[in-house]
């Protein structure tokens, strides 16, 4: 998927973003700290789920006491409609990532998501 804009000035410029561009920057220009993730989990896990990051949305969840239940609910539903990157073992931890997966996707350990 590709982000688009054309500016409106007279120089008619288009700058293009690719969504995998838009992920790398919210998980590594702005992350965790940026949207005080330990405050508000579910500030931080809407923007991973708006930009497509679900696995990584789900292990912000997962993390808090308080959370852990949307977490492993939003998990369940998301593996139901095979939205989820999921882990080839259930020895891996809850997130990791594969060279088969396009940076910066990750793999979903929901075995230990529900199992916990």
């Amino acid at each position: 998927a590709v982000v688009s804009t054309q500016s409106t000035g007279s120089s008619g410029i288009k700058d293009k973003v690719s969504l995998s561009e838009v992920q790398e920057h919210v998980l590594k220009e702005y992350g965790e700290n940026h949207f005080s993730s330990l405050n508000s989990p579910y500030l931080y896990a809407l923007v991973l789920l708006l930009t497509g990051l679900y696995e990584s949305a789900i292990e912000v969840l997962y993390r808090g006491e308080e959370s852990r239940a949307n977490a492993i609910h939003l998990a369940l539903t998301l593996h139901s409609h095979g939205l989820l990157n999921i882990s080839l073992s259930p020895h891996l931890p809850i997130l990791s990532e594969s060279d088969e997966d396009p940076t910066p996707h990750r793999r979903l350990n929901l075995c230990r998501i529900v199992i916990g």
